[in-house]
């Protein structure tokens, strides 16, 4: 058996919930993103629609305002049972007097991104709750001119389950938590400053009265607690109303997070549409293969591809780039690689007409990524340089194709540049100090407008590099800086003169 305790001040002390102030809290928001990824147009943004820290606080202490009075009435009535406690004994004239409640929320499981749903404790705390009440016991000689009231305390809780689910139209719901009592209290601490409060406190204690099981064994108090969740539940379905118009029909819950933020803590839901397959028939691209003369090579290289060779990689989108987190951070997009194949007859040769070109294989649904490798011949014995060849999409673009673009034309232009030995299986090579001349590179500049079809940047150039420069000597690489910078600067003398 055990002695009087937690749970006796804690349900009485539930009574009066609806007299005790506003629930104080900190903020809990939320935060609702939704990416509606479309493949034809393959926008990875995220809109926040919804991004504010105090949404879920209002719902919560609206339902808390709703239920409290119910809660009251059933506790006291409950508490005044006659013999409730033991034979003779009965509580009447119950008074409650609460602290302010204190709403705090904690995270019990799922979460995350593609995860099951997250569940949440929802709890009202009241700490140093009182209550006075009057006695009936089976004393002749005590009256009423004894001041029979006493006095406790408890810390007494209601606590239930929030889940963020799949449904959009119902993304928020209260349940009662599993294995948890809707109502609970600890802490109990009771006064006996009067003569038949002492007798009260004394005769439970002695006798082992187990006021625990007896509260636990009324069907009442289960009925409140399970009628305040559903009140709560009402309350966040009017929520859920607001939020579902701005999500559009269609698009899944991909995550959901619980954050802690200055101020309070925030609840981030992001819906959009998942990763899918794709079933699409096979689509075709077609173009031209072109190379322009070599880049600052004297008199052209001769460089050649063969055109069934195209060194290209393409992989399909699958789905947008997932939302990693509550501030909506992107990871990386779902790729797949295809297998495709080259259909074209001939060589294209540096400086020639060009070959046509057909790719087979592509995603017709989609959008295809596209990676074109350079082309380089190996370095050899007495030969410090090696050849390389940049390929891509003419004029310059982003290596993307979506399904409405398929119909176009897509040439591949590149050209041909010579790339220093540095170390190979021989050793060490030594760097030419000579450069072509000024007008060569005016020549190559302009056959580079002509293939490319636009003005390529430095930084576009550099982006065609088939490889990066190993490392090289401290001294090599002065010597070679101070020779590009002077290059350089002519290179712009020469673009300017060319844009005049």
């Amino acid at each position: 058996m055990r002695p009087i305790s937690a749970l006796l001040l804690g349900m009485l002390c539930l009574g009066t919930l609806a007299d005790a102030a506003k629930a104080q809290s900190p903020d809990l928001g939320l935060r609702l993103m939704v990416q509606p990824w479309d493949p034809a147009t393959d926008i990875d943004d995220v809109d926040r629609r919804i991004d504010d820290p105090r949404l879920l606080s209002r719902p919560l202490q609206e339902a808390w305002e709703r239920g409290s009075g119910q809660l009251e009435q059933t506790l006291i009535g409950v508490l005044q049972q006659p013999d409730l406690l033991l034979q003779g004994f009965s509580l009447r004239n119950v008074r409650l007097g609460l602290t302010e409640p204190q709403l705090s929320i904690e995270r019990l499981s799922g979460g995350g991104l593609g995860s099951a749903p997250l569940a949440m404790r929802v709890r009202y705390s009241m700490a140093g709750a009182s209550i006075e009440f009057e006695s009936s016991q089976p004393l002749p000689l005590v009256d009423d001119l004894l001041d029979p009231r006493c006095k406790a305390s408890a810390d007494i809780a209601v606590s239930f389950e929030l889940r963020v689910g799949d449904d959009r139209t119902r993304l928020l719901r209260a349940g009662e938590l599993a294995g948890e009592r809707t109502i609970s209290g600890s802490n109990f601490r009771a006064e006996g400053k009067n003569f038949v409060c002492r007798v009260v406190v004394a005769a439970l204690d002695l006798l082992g009265v187990d006021l625990q099981g007896l509260l636990e064994s009324r069907p009442e108090l289960p009925a409140a607690g399970a009628t305040f969740v559903d009140t709560a539940d009402a309350v966040l379905q009017a929520a859920n109303g607001a939020i579902s118009a701005l999500i559009e029909p269609g698009l899944q819950r991909l995550g959901a997070w619980m954050d802690a933020v200055p101020g309070g803590q925030r609840i981030a839901v992001a819906f959009g549409v998942r990763p899918r397959t794709d079933s699409s028939p096979p689509a075709t691209i077609a173009g031209t293969l072109r190379l322009g003369h070599g880049l600052g090579l004297a008199g052209g290289t001769g460089a050649v591809i063969d055109c069934s060779a195209l060194p290209v990689k393409v992989a399909r989108k699958l789905g947008p780039k997932p939302i990693l987190n509550g501030n909506g951070t992107l990871g990386d997009a779902p790729m797949q690689p295809l297998v495709i194949t080259v259909l074209c007859a001939g060589l294209a040769q540096e400086g020639g007409p060009g070959v046509p070109y057909r790719l087979r294989g592509l995603s017709s649904e989609m959008p295809n990524y596209f990676e074109f490798d350079g082309l380089r011949t190996g370095c050899t014995q007495g030969v410090p340089w090696r050849t390389g060849i940049a390929l891509g999409f003419v004029p310059p673009r982003a290596a993307r194709i979506l399904s409405g673009e398929l119909a176009q034309t897509f040439d591949v232009g590149g050209y041909a540049m010579r790339v220093p030995c540095r170390v190979n299986a021989l050793g060490p090579r030594t760097i030419p100090s000579e450069f072509p001349p000024i007008d060569q590179l005016v020549t190559v500049m302009r056959d580079l407008v002509t293939v490319l079809g636009a003005r390529e940047t430095a930084g576009q150039l550099q982006a065609l590099n088939p490889q990066p420069l190993p490392p090289a000597p401290l001294s090599e690489t002065l010597a070679l800086q101070r020779e590009l910078l002077h290059i350089q600067a002519e290179l712009l003398r020469l673009l300017q003169g060319l844009a005049r």
